[in-house]
């Protein structure tokens, strides 16, 4: 890579095969546990590679810091339902000026 001092950097493909198997590989070992949820916390620019991986349909441009983004696994395929919620921040907000 052109930036890449070291020629340590991965290029797209090599990240994205490599985190989408990793994703796969939590998601199959947790499956079997009858877990219904599993939470997956990751950087912001691996959500946004993974989510625009999925599905382009979706605008991973500016999406908050914590936001909370949600990924089916469903019968070994993945889909995007829905991405940047902020819901739980403002409930949070309102329950703290309730209390003042």
């Amino acid at each position: 890579m052109r930036n890449d001092e070291t020629n340590e950097a991965e290029d797209y493909d090599t990240v994205i095969k490599r985190v989408m198997k990793s994703l796969e590989e939590i998601c199959i070992e947790n499956c079997d546990d009858n877990l219904e949820n599993v939470l997956i916390v990751v950087h912001g620019g691996i959500i946004r590679l993974i989510i625009d991986y999925l599905d382009k349909s979706f605008n991973v441009r500016n999406m908050d810091n914590l936001s909370i983004s949600k990924i089916i696994y469903e019968n070994g395929s993945f889909t995007v339902e829905s991405i940047n919620d902020n819901s739980y921040s403002k409930k949070s907000k309102a329950v703290k000026r309730a209390m003042e």
